[in-house]
């Protein structure tokens, strides 16, 4: 195996052939290599060479069962590129490919930076999107790995800081410029806040071992500007039908 090995690796709920072809463009896009591009799918049954997945706790669950799976076969300058199949509904997928193709970052671990308006542990939080982690050798894949076991360890249990309550609250109410981009039910809520709350643990997790890394260079800023357009849009959207 080629020492700096670049794996594009996917986890999806419902790998559905359309889905299929989109990550077979990404990754074409990308420059990635189909050898060394592994899907774990949440939903069974699974299309022929994609990885079944447990969905104990979604996606979380999933990258903790993906990143096992290549674990062994990764040699220390080999770059990991993690993603779930919201890039394909949230993201725009052109400006990613773009950006990945140029595979330059110095940092363990670099991905897509949101600077969030609340205080979690006495500290200003800023996060990795989990929608997305790019890792640099076997010590970020071992980093992360740690980081999404401790968090799934708490999966259920809230973060209990009365101004992190409110901020969550306010995210996930729908409003035309700022929050979540559709209604929950009651239980589609409650899925969505562990999901939220292990995905800022593990950002906390990332920072004080490694900090906060986004993207070098100037493409980064101008594909985060356009998928933070789109999610503007899939507000508007999803309350106008409202």
């Amino acid at each position: 195996m080629n020492p700096s090995t670049q794996w594009a690796l996917l986890v999806a709920y419902g790998y559905t052939e359309e889905k299929r072809d989109a990550w077979l463009r990404f990754l074409h896009q990308a420059g990635f290599s189909t050898e060394f591009s592994v899907v774990l799918d949440n939903q069974t049954p699974v299309l022929p060479g994609v990885l079944p997945g447990s969905n104990r706790q979604y996606e979380f669950s999933g990258y903790r069962e993906i990143l096992s799976h290549i674990s062994d076969r990764l040699q220390p300058a080999d770059q990991v590129f993690l993603f779930n199949d919201s890039l394909f509904t949230h993201h725009w997928v052109t400006g990613w490919a773009r950006l990945i193709a140029q595979r330059r970052f110095a940092d363990l671990v670099t991905g897509d930076i949101r600077h969030e308006p609340v205080l979690f542990e006495g500290r200003p939080l800023t996060i990795l999107a989990s929608w997305h982690f790019a890792l640099r050798g076997t010590e970020a894949l071992q980093l992360l790995q740690s980081g999404v076991e401790k968090v799934l360890d708490v999966f259920e249990q809230p973060i209990d800081e009365t101004a992190y309550q409110d901020y969550l609250a306010k995210y996930l109410e729908p409003r035309w410029w700022r929050g979540y981009t559709r209604v929950l039910t009651p239980e589609a809520r409650k899925v969505k806040e562990q999901c939220i709350w292990a995905e800022h643990r593990l950002s906390r997790y990332i920072e004080k071992e490694n900090g906060i890394h986004a993207y070098p260079g100037k493409i980064y800023p101008w594909v985060h500007r356009v998928d933070r357009l789109l999610a503007a849009k899939r507000r508007i959207q999803h309350l106008w039908k409202a």
